[in-house]
């Protein structure tokens, strides 16, 4: 069975046209909003392959969805100062997210916005706008977690179970989705993530573009 079907349904971007998200639950559409969420973080780099998680340099299980990469960078330099020389994600897929990635979702239809301004961008619809940027209208296929391609900013279904969302170049990515599926992904050693305090946590400006 394939990982990801077309969905034919008529598509219907679920953000607001304008504005800016502040909440991390911002993020995600309105209709997934009463599903548990994480805040996803990509791995950190210094020089071309050598990447690193957050947790490398921090206890997770003391922060916040809120948390900022130069929030880590301030805590851990003085033990870690080699913490210094890495730089954020900017939206590029690794191997071990996806593949915690891939496992979770399985073969979930998924819509998705891709921002236009990417050299890969698919010219498949008319762009719409959201929260004052241009994204393609598509659907997630196996392609689009290839590892070093950027992760759709943007990604549902349409029967409420699980949706993602980011900034433009993101350092991290937010998921809701089903109570199993976020255990799972909470539970996999091979990304980084902490619990969502829906309607509190506030996404840094460190987190995207």
């Amino acid at each position: 069975m394939a990982l990801f079907k077309k969905s034919r349904a008529l598509f219907k971007s679920p953000f607001p046209e304008q504005g800016h998200p502040r909440l991390v639950s911002d993020l995600i559409p309105e209709h997934h909003q009463h599903l548990p969420m994480l805040r996803v973080f990509l791995p950190v780099c210094r020089e071309i392959d050598e990447l690193a998680r957050w947790s490398e340099f921090v206890s997770l299980d003391d922060e916040t969805a809120s948390l900022a990469w130069w929030d880590v960078v301030e805590q851990a330099r003085e033990d870690r100062p080699c913490v210094q020389e890495y730089a954020p994600a900017t939206g590029e897929v690794d191997a071990e997210t996806q593949g915690a990635l891939v496992d979770a979702i399985g073969s979930i239809n998924l819509s998705s916005l891709r921002w236009v301004g990417y050299p890969e961008r698919l010219r498949t619809r008319k762009p719409v706008r959201v929260f004052g940027d241009d994204y393609y209208p598509s659907t997630v296929r196996p392609s689009d977690l290839e590892i070093g391609r950027r992760i759709p900013e943007f990604a549902w279904d349409d029967g409420g179970r699980l949706a993602w969302g980011a900034r433009l170049y993101s350092d991290s990515f937010v998921v809701a989705a089903e109570p199993e599926v976020v255990q799972r992904l909470h539970r996999d050693p091979r990304i980084d993530t902490v619990p969502v305090r829906v309607g509190f946590d506030v996404m840094p400006r460190s987190a995207g573009d």
